[in-house]
């Protein structure tokens, strides 16, 4: 259930700790009035880990520059080097059309008119495709095959 007021998401702001009353603030501050409960520790954990991480990352750097202590630099480091590969954008649309390109000088296949729902030609398939025989009053249904599951109207075609 979505939150009906920004500060009904889970527990009243005085029993609410520190870092998720600062998530509060941040989606409030952002515009966002309704929001599940769960958005909350989501964002949490995710603070917590990319910050775990970056300082992982710095006492990296500093003890491979012989320090025993983080500085600013190793901070900016770490998060610049880890920016590659946390967020990533999105490729440019220069970039997916030109992947896009040989796969879409490949015709599609034309369009059949017939009733139902088209289904794949049958190299296309992993299971075999099932024949179903419509059911008409006054005719007997086709006969199962022996060992064969499901119902006497449902059956799949014989191997070639």
């Amino acid at each position: 259930p979505m939150s009906r007021e920004a500060g009904d998401d889970a527990a009243p702001s005085s029993s609410r700790p520190v870092d998720a009353e600062i998530v509060v603030n941040i989606l409030r501050s952002m515009g966002v009035e309704r929001w599940e409960p769960r958005v909350v520790n989501q964002c949490m954990e995710f603070v917590y880990r990319y910050s775990s991480d970056v300082l992982n990352d710095a006492k990296v750097y500093a003890k491979h520059a012989n320090r025993s202590q983080l500085t600013v630099a190793d901070l900016k480091l770490a998060i610049v080097s880890r920016d590659g590969f946390t967020f990533t954008e999105p490729p440019g649309r220069d970039v997916l059309q030109e992947l896009a390109a040989p796969l879409n000088r490949t015709p599609l296949p034309p369009v059949t008119r017939r009733a139902g729902i088209p289904l794949p030609s049958e190299h296309h398939l992993l299971t075999p495709n099932f024949q179903v025989h419509p059911f008409t009053p006054g005719v007997p249904p086709v006969p199962a095959r022996a060992g064969a599951a499901g119902s006497a109207r449902a059956q799949p075609p014989a191997a070639p």
